[in-house]
């Protein structure tokens, strides 16, 4: 028995000897946006389409040209002063970056295509 009760005194001093971290000094900064992410809603890129399919495509095709070899992180659909937008977060070469695409010109429109299919399916 009294090598249990050694034991555990052990761990008793072991735990005892634990450190924490230090208390937080106040809140902590944000970590900073990419640099080239547009600033709330005044650097939307216009994407002109007849419907929500040839407009994904045309956000894709810009992208491409512009940052060959990206990958979509995330893309969220918002409103910038009641317009819809597309804000995409991608990476390219390691870095990141968001664009954020002016949808309004397709946002919610199908092609007649796809209004016949859904329209008889």
């Amino acid at each position: 028995m009294t090598k249990w009760r050694a034991a555990l005194l052990g761990f008793a001093l072991l735990a005892a000897c634990e450190t924490t971290p230090p208390p937080s000094e106040g809140p902590q900064e944000p970590l900073p946006e990419p640099a080239d992410v547009a600033s709330g809603c005044e650097a939307l890129v216009p994407i002109e389409a007849q419907d929500t399919a040839a407009g994904k495509a045309a956000e894709l095709s810009w992208l491409g040209e512009r940052y060959p070899g990206f990958v979509i992180t995330n893309q969220t659909t918002l409103r910038c002063d009641g317009v819809p937008v597309d804000r995409v977060a991608f990476t390219q070469d390691g870095q990141d970056h968001v664009v954020m695409f002016d949808t309004s010109a397709f946002f919610g429109k199908v092609g007649e295509d796809d209004l016949n299919d859904l329209l008889e399916g």
